[in-house]
């Protein structure tokens, strides 16, 4: 009983580590590009521009920080506009990245 409870955890563990960090918009796909607008707003003329992104290696290590603050922190944004989304899947590497726009 205790190895076929290790085994269901270690398969849940594998599959949760496996699916962290991947993009699945629009479903699985061995390449995905998607791009979306992140609603903030309507897009202005904008002086400033900040980007951070985060990495999904064969879908078991994710690494970096993709959110809006740490785009923010990056491009030295004090007031965000707006924001768009980039998602980028191909095979067993991912990538999703942020843009902020504003001043």
């Amino acid at each position: 009983m205790l190895r076929f409870l290790m085994l269901v955890s270690l398969l849940g563990l594998g599959s949760g580590c496996a699916m962290t960090g991947v993009n699945l918009t629009h479903g699985p796909a061995l390449i995905t590009v998607y791009k979306d607008s992140g609603g903030l707003g309507h897009p202005t003329k904008h002086k400033k521009t900040g980007k951070a992104c985060s990495y999904n290696i064969l879908g078991f290590l994710a690494v970096g920080d993709g959110s809006i603050q740490a785009a923010k922190t990056r491009g030295g944004v004090a007031v965000v506009s707006h924001f768009d989304k980039h998602l980028y899947n191909f095979l067993l590497f991912g990538k999703a990245c942020t843009v902020v726009y504003g001043s």
